[in-house]
């Protein structure tokens, strides 16, 4: 085991050891409270943490997901809560047989209100970045608000509330972590636990770094790339066609690129942006696997495409023969590439 000691991180609260072939954070040191373990599974998604919380009482979570890699399930000192799905976002959780339930924009981590078994009602406001910094009940008035660094520390207010998602619209367990969906990022570290899984595909040389650290005006909802216009470098968001396409909205010029063939055309779906080959990853990985993603997205990149549209086609797309029927049409086939080859 080789000492490693982030360089954000002050040297005197927590030290990590790691071997090379594991992500970071396999072993820890709190000098405070005590010692700290991560479980990782073969895919390198975080199972497991045993630990403390900030006042070093014993802390517990395991986390399970399904094939997609979508998380399904977590528990927190042995209170378990399920998620139901609608694409990547939670439409609904349930734990201890009670659901809440939510209203959702199509853009992705953009809540608009949560729903208790009770009938209470809190709606989400939030800032230019994603980040929820109120709940409102129905007269629009104020019950919690949420202050955040930089980096995503959070600070609470008002009326106590079990809501997880804060800073950029992402879940904050209570672990001292934001899940990323591909990855968990760590406040205290100011990065995230394991390297990236598209490595230099990332856009980034530290497969730890989370946006390039510019967390005030990039966002990265799968823990793989910050989601940026690449003609501004401003941040972008997407949305969902009826047919499962994908748009991408520029805040500043909405009109413009929807429907873009140079990004993604939605009467053809995000296959435009890469062939079969790429689809079923480099390697020859079976579509709607992370790794199907990660070599997807190296394949657009070698050929100058979007990743953005070939990883979220290769985690959505279940067959060649889906791909045809939904991305294709009569006279386009030329559009989706290997996509229709027979």
């Amino acid at each position: 085991m080789t000492p490693l000691f982030p360089p954000l991180f002050p040297l005197n609260r927590t030290q990590f050891t790691r071997d090379a072939s594991q992500p970071l954070g396999d072993g820890v040191t709190n000098p405070l409270c005590g010692a700290e373990t991560y479980t990782w599974d073969a895919r390198n998604r975080l199972v497991g943490f045993n630990g403390f919380t900030a006042d070093c009482s014993p802390l517990t979570a395991s986390f399970k997901y399904d094939a997609l890699g979508r998380r399904i399930e977590k528990t927190i000192n042995g209170v378990t809560t399920q998620y139901v799905y609608d694409g990547w976002d939670i439409t609904q959780e349930i734990q201890g047989g009670l659901a809440t339930n939510y209203i959702r924009t199509l853009n992705i981590d953009e809540p608009l209100a949560r729903i208790k078994t009770d009938g209470t009602v809190r709606y989400y406001q939030t800032d230019a970045l994603g980040s929820v910094i109120a709940l409102t009940d129905e007269t629009g008035v104020i019950k919690t608000q949420y202050t955040y660094d930089p980096f995503g520390n959070v600070t609470v207010s008002g009326e106590a509330s079990d809501n997880p998602f804060q800073f950029a619209g992402r879940e904050n367990d209570g672990t001292g972590l934001l899940f990323e969906r591909n990855r968990y990022y760590s406040f205290e570290l100011q990065r995230y636990i394991s390297e990236d899984p598209i490595k230099l595909a990332g856009g980034d040389i530290n497969f730890y770094v989370r946006v390039g650290n510019g967390p005030v005006n990039r966002t990265d909802p799968f823990g793989l790339h910050w989601m940026t216009d690449p003609r501004t470098g401003q941040p972008i968001a997407h949305t969902h066609n009826p047919d499962g396409s994908i748009n991408i909205i520029h805040p500043g010029d909405p009109g413009s690129w929807p429907g873009d063939p140079e990004h993604e055309n939605p009467t053809v779906g995000p296959c435009v942006e890469c062939n079969w080959s790429a689809l079923l990853g480099c390697l020859g990985s079976p579509l709607g696997s992370p790794n199907a993603m990660m070599d997807c997205t190296n394949c657009a990149m070698s050929k100058g495409k979007n990743r953005n549209a070939c990883y979220r086609c290769a985690a959505s797309i279940a067959s060649k023969a889906e791909c045809f029927s939904k991305h294709c049409r009569v006279g386009r086939r030329d559009k989706c590439g290997g996509c229709v080859d027979r």
